[in-house]
C-alpha cells in the first residue's frame, strides 16, 4: 500500500495497523498464497527504502538494455 507524500505519521500508523490485522487472517493469507503471493510486513521507512532501491535497480536495467522512449 502507498500513501501520498506528507501523509501524517499518525494516519500511516493507523492504516498500517488495520492492514496488519487484515493480512494476518489465515483465510486472507491462504487466498494470497493460492496466487503465489507471500505477504510481508514492513514499516513505512522500510517500504520507502525498498521502493527507492527497486527504482534504482530498474533505472540500471533500462540503461543497460538500451531502452528508450519511442
Amino acid at each position: 500500500m502507498v500513501a501520498p507524500a506528507g501523509t501524517p505519521r499518525e494516519l500511516l500508523a493507523r492504516v498500517q495497523g488495520e492492514i496488519r490485522k487484515f493480512a494476518q487472517a489465515p483465510d486472507i493469507r491462504a487466498r494470497f498464497a493460492l496466487q503465489g503471493v507471500e505477504l510481508q510486513e514492513s514499516t513505512p521507512e522500510q517500504f520507502t527504502a525498498f521502493i527507492k532501491a527497486e527504482y534504482a535497480r530498474m533505472v540500471t536495467l533500462v540503461k543497460e538494455a538500451g531502452i528508450g522512449p519511442d
